[in-house]
């Protein structure tokens, strides 16, 4: 074994040009044609070479270099949209209701045809004695436009109705009839399994549901904070990336979930 750490660069440069380590090299590099190789740092030390293979700038060409596909030359291309959405490792790594660990969920319809339409959908809890139940729910299409909004009254007793963050009051709920079953059949109403929802750590929102739906795009995920288990918040996400603020409040303001989605 070499043991080069301690070696000054120069010492070490002017060896192999002498070939004192050429037998050493040919056995690690084995080849038959003659290479030459610029170490990485200086003449007093030798700096790990990891960090220029990472580096290793893309040839010139390969911005037309076809990109390989395994769809049929024949087949349309599908839209932008589809390959943002989640795949089904994402889902299970990211707590998704998958079928096998919630039979008692809900489905959307199936369809025969692909519908690329995109909803955006946001749900607001509230804590009951049997834990966090869904209390709102708001979806806009894709003009933008709110094509449901429904306050939904919790089977048990609520417990906190974290007004600050779900604008859920007393008074709001007040004369509220609708359940969770009855939002679910609305939504079999309006979507099918093909639908494309939109939301931000939506397998919460899926989970108040208590819907199963594998064509998700969750902006929690495609914008990553490259931090282990953390995701950024959608306030962050909004001050970034759009520059605007939500979910500003003081001691008197209660926000409307619907507000956030206006154009």
């Amino acid at each position: 074994m070499i043991i080069i750490d301690s070696i000054p660069y120069g010492v070490f440069r002017d060896a192999i040009k002498a070939g004192r380590y050429n037998d050493t090299f040919k056995k690690i590099f084995p080849s038959t044609n003659q290479m030459r190789c610029n170490c990485p740092g200086t003449d007093t030390t030798l700096t790990s070479p990891i960090s220029k293979l990472l580096s290793i700038p893309k040839k010139k060409n390969v911005e037309n270099t076809p990109i390989e596909t395994s769809e049929p030359d024949d087949n349309p291309k599908l839209p932008e949209r589809e390959y943002y959405i989640l795949s089904q490792k994402q889902l299970k790594d990211n707590l998704f209701p998958m079928e096998e660990d919630n039979e008692n969920y809900a489905t959307l319809p199936e369809s025969d045809e692909i519908d690329s339409r995109m909803f955006a959908i946001d749900c607001e809890m509230c804590l009951t004695t049997k834990g966090s139940e869904l209390t709102r729910i708001s979806i806009v299409d894709e003009e933008h436009n709110c094509i449901y909004d429904e306050l939904v009254l919790p089977r048990n007793r609520i417990t906190d109705y974290l007004t600050p963050y779900s604008g859920i009051t007393p008074k709001l709920l007040e004369g509220v009839v609708k359940r969770l079953e009855d939002v679910q059949l609305d939504l079999q109403n309006l979507f099918t399994n093909s639908s494309i929802l939109v939301g931000h750590s939506l397998e919460n929102d899926l989970r108040a549901l208590k819907i199963i739906h594998n064509r998700i795009i969750d902006t929690s995920i495609i914008y990553p904070l490259n931090v282990p288990r953390r995701k950024f918040s959608l306030k962050r996400l909004t001050s970034e990336l759009l520059n605007e603020s939500i979910q500003v409040f003081n001691s008197l303001a209660i926000f409307s979930n619907i507000s956030e989605r206006k154009p």
